[in-house]
């Protein structure tokens, strides 16, 4: 008895789908005095979730597959550190971010590998954005001094990954991106430089 040929298997075609996982970002505080005492550096982690939207080609008769991706994910963190500490004699600030949101734009290409080429090996880059917000708050002061920032940055995200399809419509993804935004300016609030310690 004659058996009709497997189907070929091709990444080609439009997708959807969602993503959940863990982020952890660092933004870095430049003290207009000086080198900071403590760095200047906050670390915030934060629970990410999303989704994307986007189509891959895979070229005929060949195991490469090209594809564009837009890509737009809500996140909660908050992170906070001790900055514009330039001296043991200036009163120093709390510095704090809450980034909310970040998305990309990015062109991808792999390889499919295998049992009939449904296991991508994938790199990915491009164009990325983050929705951040910046507070400095003045410590020891009453009412404390604070000065804030609040919007959109843009830099460039590249990553990888590995996306296993379970079936013609389903299909599940490990991934890790690296991104880096452009700087912001911002006002630092006012603070003292202490004469004799204890006396502002």
């Amino acid at each position: 008895m004659a058996y009709p040929p497997p189907v070929p298997w091709s990444w080609t075609g439009l997708y959807l789908g969602g993503h959940l996982g863990g982020a952890a970002g660092t933004a870095q505080f430049s003290d207009p005095a000086g080198a900071g005492i403590y760095g200047g550096n906050v670390l915030s982690q934060a629970m990410i979730g999303g989704g994307q939207i986007g189509y891959d080609w895979q070229v005929p008769n060949a195991n490469w597959v090209l594809g564009i991706e837009a890509e737009a994910s809500a996140l909660r963190a908050d992170g906070t550190a001790t900055c514009l500490a330039s001296s043991g004699y200036f009163i120093s600030a709390n510095c704090r971010v809450r980034p909310e949101a970040t998305g990309s734009l990015t062109a991808r290409a792999g390889f499919a590998t295998g049992p009939h080429g449904r296991t991508l090996v994938y790199v990915r880059g491009g164009l990325a954005w983050l929705e951040d917000r910046l507070d400095i708050t003045t410590n020891g002061l009453y009412p404390p001094p604070m000065t804030s920032v609040e919007g959109a940055r843009f830099g460039w995200t590249v990553g990888g990954g590995v996306e296993r399809a379970l079936t013609p419509a389903w299909s599940l993804r490990l991934a890790y991106d690296y991104a880096k935004f452009g700087d912001v300016g911002m006002d630092t609030p006012a603070s003292f430089l202490q004469v004799i310690p204890g006396s502002p």
